[in-house]
């Protein structure tokens, strides 16, 4: 299949501003339908992430409509898994389609699936890290794994919050690692319950002064990060808020703490 898309964008190399039709007829309804048939079928899965960010809410209905024509084909079974907030313009999409689909609301997950799956996730992520940074074999443990866990659940952007703080290049692991399981917060919410310690260390050290005036930087630049609707590069975003590029690029070193 791949040399036959690879074929149509040499045939065409402005594919890409064509209308969607041309393009999903051209690299992947035409694909397909040249394989040529086999004993078994192969099947494969094509993962669609963020349908919702599509720039045209007019997009988004025509691939809905376009992506069940797949099954036309008789040598390759394809799946699509799409993932999406359920905006209006994707629930009407949905609404219109005919074929059959299996939709999934992730809040809706019961809890103990998704604590066994964060649960992989710190596992495969502390290895990785004890791996890259040479740890003692029996770090972090299992006891440690387990509160990290409990301190996510069910939310795995935290997860995916504290594994990025405790990997940080900058910082020793172990350290960073007792500084989230030392803080035995109570009365906060699960983002509190996260996040707070992970702010914190950004204040280690520093004496009053110095800690305000970081606060304070802290505020102005990731505030506006926050807000913005599309990402800025360090230059633009230091214009939008009248800083030096080089005070902006100075939290870049708190990458795991403000791209969360």
């Amino acid at each position: 299949m791949l040399p036959r898309v690879q074929k149509a964008i040499d045939d065409d190399p402005n594919i890409s501003e064509k209308v969607l039709r041309e393009q999903f007829e051209k690299l992947l309804l035409n694909p397909l339908s040249g394989i040529e048939q086999r004993e078994e079928t192969t099947r494969r899965v094509i993962v669609i992430d963020a349908l919702d960010e599509c720039d045209s809410e007019d997009d988004i209905g025509i691939i809905l409509r376009l992506l069940p024509q797949v099954q036309k084909s008789t040598t390759m079974q394809l799946r699509f898994l799409l993932t999406s907030r359920p905006e209006l313009p994707i629930r009407l999409g949905f609404e219109g389609i005919t074929d059959a689909y299996q939709d999934l609301v992730l809040h809706e997950i019961d809890e103990p699936v998704i604590e066994h799956d964060i649960s992989l996730y710190f596992e495969d992520q502390l290895l990785r890290l004890k791996q890259r940074r040479s740890l003692p074999l029996d770090w972090p443990g299992d006891a440690a794994t387990k509160r990290l866990v409990k301190r996510a659940v069910p939310l795995f952007i935290a997860a995916v919050t504290l594994c990025r703080f405790i990997s940080d290049a900058n910082w020793n692991p172990q350290k960073r690692l007792k500084a989230i399981l030392a803080d035995q917060s109570t009365f906060m919410s699960k983002m509190d319950n996260t996040y707070i310690p992970v702010l914190n260390q950004l204040l280690a050290g520093q004496d009053e002064t110095e800690s305000q005036q970081l606060v304070e930087e802290f505020k102005e630049i990731v505030g506006v990060i926050i807000l913005l609707a599309t990402p800025l590069s360090i230059d633009s975003l230091s214009q939008l808020i009248d800083r030096e590029p080089y005070d902006v690029k100075c939290f870049s070193i708190c990458h795991s703490e403000i791209f969360f």
